[in-house]
């Protein structure tokens, strides 16, 4: 099969190299007249006779296994009841703390005399 395409490669590359020397050499005015070849039957390949596909034997069905009964899913094992939620006993009040002795009372320090206001003249008493 390949030594036939590669025949026809041949074979074709041949025409075309022999053409395009023959048309070059026209273009310059030296054309050569070749006499035609003379062409050859290419021998037709025989078709290979097909091989009659054969019946495959079909294999037997094989029999359906059984299903196996699955087995049950085991149900849930239900949360133990809580006990109830004891009442959240009352918080103590817790005993004050003593207060902190007071700091002893700074002395004050003594009042400035209050310059007199500006732009009055100091009243005098009469």
């Amino acid at each position: 099969m390949a030594r036939h395409s590669l025949l026809a490669v041949l074979l074709v590359g041949l025409v075309a190299a022999s053409g395009f020397s023959q048309a070059a050499a026209a273009g310059r005015g030296l054309a050569e007249k070749l006499p035609e070849p003379e062409p050859k039957p290419e021998p037709k390949p025989e078709p290979m006779p097909k091989p009659e596909p054969k019946p495959e034997p079909k294999p037997e069905p094989m029999p359906k296994p059984e299903p196996k009964p699955e087995p049950k899913p085991e149900p849930m094992p239900k949360p133990e009841p809580k006990p109830e939620p004891l009442p959240k006993p009352e918080p103590k009040p817790e005993p004050k703390p003593e207060p902190m002795p007071k700091p002893e009372p700074k002395p004050k320090p003594e009042p400035k005399p209050e310059p007199p206001p500006k732009g009055k003249p100091p009243m005098t008493d009469n």
